[in-house]
């Protein structure tokens, strides 16, 4: 059975490469039916102060790298003492990401995801393109069956 058509009326709703003043998003079942008028029957559901936009997408994720945000905004002064250069660069943080993959496990690395997901989905990002490249744990044994 079909659920009740609703008609979401924000103040104002982006669609078509514009923004409109008054239209409804006219939802049944999760799927969008429209834009426009509510139709008859439809449960109107007033929002406003609310704008509602398209769900952004993210084309490239390396959601296991949430694991080591805040560990490397940082840097380090030089070793020697001097008021030269500070020793971190692209290097050093690629040697800290590669550290803290090595020790995810596949369990670690579905927390890491989905709390990286969820903070996607808070922020409105309703799709996701994920890169990872931790594909065999410690002792070389694929973690990950071949798709």
């Amino acid at each position: 059975m079909a659920s009740p058509m609703r008609a979401l009326r924000p103040d104002y709703l982006f669609s078509g490469g514009r923004v409109l003043s008054g239209a409804s998003l006219v939802v049944q079942d999760g799927v969008v039916q429209g834009v426009g008028d509510a139709p008859a029957g439809a449960e109107v559901v007033p929002m406003r102060g609310r704008a509602l936009l398209p769900g952004m997408v993210s084309a490239h994720s390396h959601a296991f790298q949430r694991a080591i945000r805040g560990r490397t905004e940082h840097r380090s002064l030089p070793t020697d003492g001097s008021e030269g250069r500070a020793k971190d660069d692209f290097w050093s943080w690629r040697e800290a990401m590669y550290a803290a993959a090595e020790r995810l496990t596949p369990q670690d690395l579905h927390a890491v995801s989905k709390f990286c997901f969820l903070e996607m989905a808070r922020a409105g990002i309703t799709a996701v393109g994920e890169f990872h490249y931790l594909h065999r744990d410690a002792s070389g044994k694929a973690v990950c069956r071949p798709q």
